[in-house]
């Protein structure tokens, strides 16, 4: 079967205010009558709310992040128009799924923003044990199906977060170490190319941008309008364990040492039931967040990185500042080569993110800088590697080595395939030609 094949890159993109080639009004107007959404402007207070910024689920991106123009696709047909028009214009251009772009790469300022969010449908096929999901619905709907037809996903804790972007970054949750990642997941994607021409991709039709979908990161290779995941056969019961340890100041005497948790087991009728039992995501007011992540090698020192998480979160004057780990291993291991998910991931013994969350924009500074402190100390120790792609520190500049290490090339390579102009151009994402500039 022969590769697809679209072109060169290098075309210069056209901003507001060229007249020599920005869109007139009479060009959107235009554009409108062959979508099944009105375009909606900043000028649109109400409206916008709904799709610009504050529709995004960190409330720190309130700024540099505003597009031009955005509108809602409900169908393939309306991303395939708006990727004809951006392609024509050679406009900046974002989009979104269900809007937990942390760093904010899914949405950026003077593009055409096309949000995903009312594409919701999702479906299981019992012959092949699989879910087709669009990127607008969430794991609260897919652990609801899970709960239906008496199976389970790999996915993750936060049930807003969409199954579709969190694959394509990789996939970190309470199944990883049984199943793999969520990008190991992925049996075949459907996606609108730059141009506007739809394609399907399974490792059969197209080997390279298969592998390049598992782990590549969202918004970079063409507009996802499905996926196709595999699922697996629930447990009849599931059983938790949980401890809660006493935390205080450390020092080089007591980190490390042994300590009794008040710990206590669980039954529950599946993992929707148990999920729905977690705090994750269930805050009732939209928060200002940032974050910071690497990956624990195998062997690494956990009194080194005990000591200064430790003493971070103590000394942190947020109750809601927090560092968590998610073990990796298992069948994580597995794969690296069907796979853009970095060595530094696959490889890894846990995931360690330092995470701040606060209400006023005041805190901006001394909550960002006491998220940087932990996470580059934390990184800076000698068997720690990389970031991950979905949750990571936005202004990191190393990006490229840190999400993919020496798999950044091929992805590449595959991209200057597919994605004539660099349509699909954002911060911390995969760029053919010239990187991306920092809008943090």
């Amino acid at each position: 079967m022969a590769l697809l094949t679209l072109g060169v890159v290098g075309k210069k993109k056209c901003y507001p205010g060229d007249d020599s080639c920005f869109p007139t009004s009479d060009d959107f107007k235009d554009l409108e009558t062959r979508l099944s959404s009105s375009l909606i402007y900043p000028s649109n207070v109400l409206g916008w709310r709904s799709i610009g910024p504050a529709s995004l689920h960190n409330g720190r991106l309130d700024t540099n992040h505003v597009p031009y123009v955005a509108t809602f696709a409900t169908t393939s047909s309306d991303v395939k128009e708006v990727m004809k028009f951006v392609n024509e214009f050679d406009l900046l251009f974002s989009v979104k799924s269900t809007g937990h772009c942390y760093s904010g790469n899914c949405m950026s300022q003077d593009s055409f923003h096309l949000d995903l969010t009312k594409m919701k449908e999702i479906s299981y096929d019992e012959a092949s044990s699989t879910v087709t999901i669009e990127p607008g619905s969430n794991f609260d709907a897919l652990y609801a199906l899970n709960e239906e037809t008496r199976t389970q996903s790999v996915g993750g804790m936060c049930g807003t977060v969409g199954p579709v972007g969190f694959s394509l970054g990789g996939g970190h949750g309470p199944l990883i170490r049984s199943y793999g990642l969520g990008a190991d997941q992925i049996v075949s994607v459907d996606m609108i190319l730059s141009n506007g021409e739809p394609l399907t991709v399974t490792e059969e039709s197209d080997k390279d941008l298969f592998w390049a979908l598992r782990g590549g990161g969202g918004g970079t290779f063409g507009v996802v309008t499905s996926m196709t995941l595999k699922t697996y056969r629930a447990p009849e019961q599931l059983i938790s364990y949980s401890c809660n340890y006493p935390l205080k100041t450390t020092s080089d005497e007591t980190v490390g040492e042994e300590i009794v948790g008040d710990c206590s087991f669980a039954n529950h009728t599946s993992l929707k039931a148990w999920h729905d039992t977690r705090w994750f995501g269930k805050v009732p007011m939209k928060m200002r967040n940032y974050m910071a992540t690497s990956f624990a090698q195998q062997g690494f020192d956990g009194k080194n990185v005990a000591k200064i998480t430790i003493e971070a979160v103590i000394n942190s004057e947020n109750m809601m500042s927090s560092f968590f780990g998610i073990q990796t291993g298992g069948a994580v291991r597995e794969g690296s080569e069907g796979s853009a998910v970095s060595d530094a991931f696959r490889g890894s013994e846990m995931l360690l993110e330092a995470d701040a969350n606060w209400i006023t924009k005041m805190n901006d500074e001394k909550e960002i800088n006491w998220t940087k402190g932990i996470g580059d100390d934390v990184h800076n120790l000698d068997d720690f590697k990389g970031a991950y792609v979905n949750e990571p520190d936005p202004q990191i500049e190393d990006f490229e080595d840190r999400f993919w290490g020496d798999k950044f090339e091929k992805l590449q390579e595959i991209k200057r395939r597919v994605d004539v102009g660099d349509i699909f151009w954002q911060w911390q994402g995969v760029y053919s030609e010239d990187k991306p500039t920092n809008p943090q």
